[in-house]
């Protein structure tokens, strides 16, 4: 299901100063964009620069910074693109929105980005 008209809706109304013609992920193409991936992004309130590979086995393995990192992910029914880190309660589970100008990003509640996607390269491309 693609929601572009709401999303654009409900970030005019939070005061977001970008408007984007923008479409949520379906759980099928969240899947297909990150499955067998190594994924580069930045999340964007610290400028911290992560590269990802998502193992079709439902582990990442990541190296945050300098920092490497291992978790479950999944997606849920809905299209939430999920990570649960150790020590957390909580999986973090966020939509992914693509925008009009072909980029990905993850929202947080306040409707601010979270997560900048700079590129997706089919295979384990940084031997994570």
């Amino acid at each position: 299901m693609k929601i572009t008209t709401l999303v654009t809706t409900v970030l005019f109304a939070m005061g977001s100063t970008s408007v984007y013609a923008e479409e949520l992920l379906s759980k099928t193409e969240v899947t297909k964009l990150f499955s067998g991936k190594t994924v580069h992004y930045e999340v964007v309130k610290t400028g911290l620069k992560v590269v990802a590979y998502f193992d079709p086995s439902g582990e990442a393995r990541e190296r945050r910074g300098n920092t490497p990192d291992n978790h479950p992910w999944w997606v849920e029914d809905d299209g939430r693109h999920c990570i649960k880190f150790e020590g957390k309660k909580k999986a973090n589970c966020k939509y992914i929105t693509k925008r009009d100008d072909g980029t990905y990003v993850k929202y947080n509640k306040k409707g601010k980005i979270r997560v900048q996607y700079t590129s997706f390269e089919e295979g384990n491309t940084n031997g994570l």
